[in-house]
This record gives C-alpha cells, structure tokens and sequence, in this order.
C-alpha cells in the first residue's frame, strides 16, 4: 500500500490494452462509417447496458451482416470476441461508478446490473480477471484515492 501512496497517480494504468474500449483501432477504411455508428451506439446509446445484447441484436440495430461486425470487432478492434468487447465498455462503466464518491452507497451488485451484467457470478468473474482485485477492493482503493486527491481523475 505505500507503494500506492509514493507514486505519481498519473503514471498509474489499471487497465488492460487489450479490453480498452478507447484503444487506437486498426480499422479498414471500408468499415469508418460501420465503426462510427458502432461507437455512437455504444457510447451514446450505451446498448452495452441491455443484458440481453448480443451479436445478432447489434448488427441488427446497425443494419450490416453479423459477420462483418465481427470482423470489425475482432480484427479491427482487436477483441478475441465479443463478449470481451462488450465487456470492456460494461467494466468502464462500472470502475466509473465505484469511483464515484457521490454513489458510494450504491450496491456493487446494482451497479454490475446498471452495466448490462446479467449475473453476480459473471461480474465477478469478468471483473477480477480483467483488474486483478475484487469489486469491493477496487472500490476502496479508488474513494481512497478521491478522498486524497480530490482534484485529479477517478482511477479507471
């Protein structure tokens, strides 16, 4: 823990590169508009909150062929599926909410279902995997940090 404390909270990532929703893509030029529309339903829309998403039910919405958004998730984006994409924007979000002082008695299992996590079991799972740490120590460590160092970001 005094590691924490001693180093410059700007030169800590907690996240991985291959989850980042906001990693440099590798697109192809004949998918920008695909991409664009994507982005906008995810972080406009945010249907990475509906439970029930799934690939078929994406690419519907986007009026293309499933096998092509896969293609631009997977190849483009870098995902090894998609429910590692989603995923990642549904941990964004919540790693968000946990280090939101102002939500702070909010429930880790009501945030978990505000991203679109249908169980405690899969949260859990997805979420140690992706950060190392459980929920509610992730929490502690980010209202910490707040608490400490209220003008800087939220740790993501």
């Amino acid at each position: 823990l005094w590691w924490l404390v001693a180093v410059d909270p700007t030169r800590l990532r907690f996240e991985r590169e291959q989850t980042s929703a906001a990693s440099q893509p590798n697109i192809d030029p004949r998918d920008g508009a695909l991409y664009a529309a994507l982005r906008n339903l995810m972080e406009e829309a945010q249907v990475y909150r509906e439970p029930e998403l799934t690939i078929e039910i994406l690419a519907e919405r986007l009026s293309t062929p499933t096998h092509r958004l896969r293609s631009l998730i997977n190849g483009g984006l870098g995902f090894r599926n998609f429910a590692a994409f989603i995923n990642g924007y549904r941990l964004n979000h919540v790693k968000a909410a946990l280090g939101d002082a102002q939500r702070a008695r909010d429930t880790i299992l009501s945030i978990a279902f505000e991203a679109g996590f249908a169980s405690l079991q899969t949260f859990n799972r997805v979420f140690r995997d992706a950060e190392d740490v459980t929920p509610t120590a992730f929490r502690v460590n980010a209202l910490k940090h707040a608490s400490q160092n209220p003008n800087t970001p939220p740790i993501l």
